[in-house]
């Protein structure tokens, strides 16, 4: 194609604009239809201009028959959607009626939506219709933590739209067990959402509790646990189907004047031992990813924790580690991405993990999820992100988590989302366009070849001619 555009702009044919011409037209099988026949039909005039009428013929019908071949592999794409099948144009609008253009969005009988103005169309195919004509839409902004969906009956219009309202879903439940500092469930312990005292709820045997999150899934919530005999504790625990452990330390009982030696050493560094592991204090912790990357390629992930060093001073050292571990990303793009630095509670050892989903990036660990934060001033954990597929909003998630009690039991601290661009670069993009449309580019790419060679072979011919 790259060559049929520069013989198009040489030879004035092609209209000023010609770039925006060939960008609209390759977005659908009928526009690359058009782009072909306008391209062979050009190099054919350049190449084959001067050619014999045997020649011209056997050109023109090679190119004919190139066309004829893609036009059948176009009418054969498209012969599932025809006049039996249903656009459903689906619209979404936000808490304040006002549409949205970057929100997610998927049918309860799957496909791939194609994003248009104003909204996002589905076509159903006939085969793929459901039995009773039921279909339900739904979409999700997981930035704003709002979700949405609407039914739609496919019947007589097969051009039929549907409006879906975003709105933040809070009956989601939050859930757990309350532990003491030995791991055993707690019964009898009062659990309660801040702000939410009149739900509280009472564990059971089994130290279980679940209760009204007044939030929306993936969203966290502080929870109160109290318990005579035990030290109340605040926990942050997120909403949903993953439940969480709120520890409650349990009060030192009064001892006797004169226990025996053996007792006193024994309890004492018992005591001492599970006093270490549990301590926490205030800290800081530095997380930053990019925001935008390109698909195939590797990008470094990282998260420092420092129970000592100032925020100010955990960014800097974040922004050296970054360029250490990505030294060929050009220092403006390395400029991108979202920093986060805030104060946290530390403990002995913490745990970070980062996730996504498994078809959108591919997570290395480059060290342990679980590490001591009193050997060094800052610790580091570290990960390799490559992105699988190309879209908006793919999200990665970055938990830190406490460990604590004797069992090293992580109880979740924060939760951090880093929704990532990814982008496909030129030279990829255009493979993918070769390995999809190689059925018509060898007649675009056969004649410019065979028109080469016929007027080498000429002049040749007329070189051993002359006199």
């Amino acid at each position: 194609m790259a060559i049929a555009t520069l013989v198009l702009q040489g030879s004035d044919l092609m209209p000023k604009d010609w770039t925006g011409i060939i960008q609209a037209a390759s977005k659908s099988p009928l526009g690359i239809l058009a782009l072909m026949i306008l391209f062979l039909g050009v190099l054919g005039y350049v190449f084959f201009k001067d050619a014999g009428a045997k020649i011209k013929v056997v050109m023109y019908l090679a190119m004919l028959g190139g066309v004829i071949g893609y036009g059948a592999a176009i009418s054969r794409a498209t012969s599932n959607v025809g006049s039996e099948s249903y656009r459903v144009r689906v619209i979404v609008v936000d808490t304040h009626q006002t549409p949205l253009s970057d929100a997610k969005v998927w049918s309860s009988i799957g496909g791939e939506p194609m994003k248009v103005e104003g909204g996002w169309l589905f076509i159903i195919a006939k085969d793929t219709k459901p039995l009773d004509g039921k279909v339900t839409f739904y979409v999700s902004k997981d930035a704003a933590f709002l979700k949405g969906q609407a039914p739609l009956q496919l019947g007589e219009d097969h051009n039929p739209s549907v409006t879906v309202a975003l709105e933040n879903d809070r009956s989601a439940q939050v859930m757990g067990i309350v532990e003491d500092d030995q791991q055993t469930a707690i019964a009898g312990a009062t659990v309660s959402v801040i702000g939410h005292d009149s739900e509280a709820q009472v564990t059971k045997a089994s130290g279980n509790f679940s209760l009204p999150a007044h939030a929306t899934d993936g969203q966290q919530v502080q929870l109160h646990a109290e318990n005579a005999g035990y030290h109340s504790a605040n926990s942050w625990c997120p909403v949903g189907d993953t439940p969480c452990t709120i520890l409650l330390p349990q009060r030192t009982p009064l001892r006797a004047e004169h226990p025996s030696s053996h007792q006193q050493s024994g309890g004492s560094s018992q005591s001492q031992d599970q006093q270490n592991r549990n301590k926490v204090s205030a800290g800081n912790v530095a997380f930053k990813s990019e925001d935008t990357m390109q698909l195939g390629n590797t990008y470094p992930v990282l998260v420092l924790v420092s129970p000592t060093v100032s925020k100010a001073d955990l960014q800097q050292t974040l922004e050296s580690e970054l360029r250490k571990a990505s030294p060929d990303i050009p220092k403006k793009n390395a400029d991108h991405g979202k920093m986060t630095t805030e104060e946290i509670r530390v403990t002995p050892m913490m745990r970070a993990h980062l996730s996504a989903n498994a078809d959108e990036f591919e997570i290395s660990s480059l060290t342990p999820e679980d590490q001591d934060t009193t050997f060094e001033p800052v610790t580091k954990w570290e990960w390799n992100v490559k992105p699988l597929k190309a879209g908006k909003d793919l999200k990665l998630d970055l938990t830190l988590s406490l460990v604590v009690g004797s069992q090293g039991t992580p109880h979740a601290l924060e939760t951090y989302h880093r929704f990532i661009l990814v982008k496909v670069s030129f030279p990829l993009r255009l493979q993918n366009f070769i390995a999809g449309n190689w059925q018509w580019l060898w007649a675009t790419l056969l004649v410019p070849l065979a028109g080469w060679l016929w007027k080498r072979r000429r002049k040749q011919s007329g070189r051993n001619g002359s006199p």
